[in-house]
């Protein structure tokens, strides 16, 4: 059974845009696959082939607070021409009594701190 609501539609929008996006040297960097628990819809394999589909040169995945997509999209990716750029989006907070706020991290290079 596939999912409905509105990630679904939400996901249609962006990787629907042929003509759109075609035109445009775009990359999406904040993407959540089926790895992102609670609000992840998209399956690593549908989202490297719709990438080809629109001829991206790279796409970005960026799950929320885990990395456990990391190597199937790492390697579909590269078996289809595709750049991965490796992230993930967790949540911080100041202090204790803070509400927790959204960040993106994306990988820049191989080597670490």
């Amino acid at each position: 059974m596939r999912p409905t609501g509105p990630h679904l539609s939400l996901l249609s929008n962006i990787l629907n845009k042929d003509r759109v996006m075609q035109d445009l040297d775009f990359v999406h960097l904040h993407l959540h696959s089926e790895y992102s628990l609670s609000d992840g819809i998209i399956r690593i394999e549908e989202l490297v082939s719709r990438a080809v589909d629109l001829n991206y040169n790279s796409i970005g995945l960026t799950d929320l607070t885990n990395l456990f997509g990391l190597l199937n999209f790492y390697r579909k990716a590269r078996q289809n021409g595709i750049k991965p750029i490796v992230g993930a989006e967790i949540r911080v907070v100041k202090d204790k009594d803070s509400l927790s706020a959204p960040i993106v991290l994306l990988v820049k290079i191989k080597k670490g701190i």
